[in-house]
């Protein structure tokens, strides 16, 4: 089973947001609430997601690609405050995708993906999201093990959000061990990012794609 968002496809918002468990609990009870948190609009096929489990076991991040109407609630942990500790959340939307074709990658359980967070203002958010498009192009070929990615930006202008697939962890971790970093971190603090946060997952849930028929 595969989650895919495709920008010709009717979108009313896309959200993002990591969590990490609060204290006494751990990441299996982090996605548990969350998939119950997302239910009922799961059921009425008014949402699809993705749920990401960092791979060292610290947070879990829900992907969700809302239909119908805007989502009246977008920060899952106010729905489950005793479980659930927010990390960053908010409403985002697609500003370049490798291939073209997709939004976001499809997805599968078991599936490695990157988190790329770039923090930003209002008056760097455009500039920063335009990098990310020529670094695609300019990158995204020849990356080992890349196989797809898609930046978001936030609707209130702070963040950047990159999410790619590849076909390994391995891959997905040499990114950073090369030197000087990945091919952005320098461009992007040239651009003034206020700070940029990279970390690979693991998918462990995804809505059934008969739920968002």
């Amino acid at each position: 089973m595969a989650i895919s968002l495709n920008p010709s496809e009717k979108t009313s918002a896309i959200t993002f947001g990591i969590y990490k468990p609060a204290s006494g609990y751990d990441i299996d009870d982090a996605v548990r609430h969350i998939r119950a948190a997302i239910a009922s609009a799961e059921q009425a096929g008014s949402v699809r997601a993705a749920i990401l489990s960092s791979v060292n076991g610290s947070w879990v991040a829900v992907f969700c690609d809302w239909r119908g109407s805007a989502p009246s609630l977008y920060d899952l942990s106010e729905k489950a405050t005793a479980v659930l500790r927010k990390v960053d959340c908010g409403c985002f939307h697609l500003t370049s995708s490798e291939p073209r074709e997709a939004s976001f990658s499809r997805l599968s359980v078991g599936d490695i993906v990157s988190v790329r967070r770039i923090y930003s203002d209002i008056k760097t958010q455009e500039l920063l999201a335009y990098s990310c498009l020529a670094l695609l192009k300019a990158y995204f070929a020849q990356t080992k093990g890349l196989l797809s990615c898609a930046f978001y930006k936030s609707d209130d202008g702070m963040l950047i959000v990159g999410l790619c697939t590849w076909d390994n962890a391995a891959s997905a971790s040499a990114l950073l061990e090369s030197c000087g970093g990945s091919p952005g971190e320098a461009y992007w603090r040239d651009l003034n990012a206020k700070r940029l946060k990279y970390e690979v997952c693991r998918v462990v849930y995804i809505t059934k794609e008969t739920a968002a028929a």
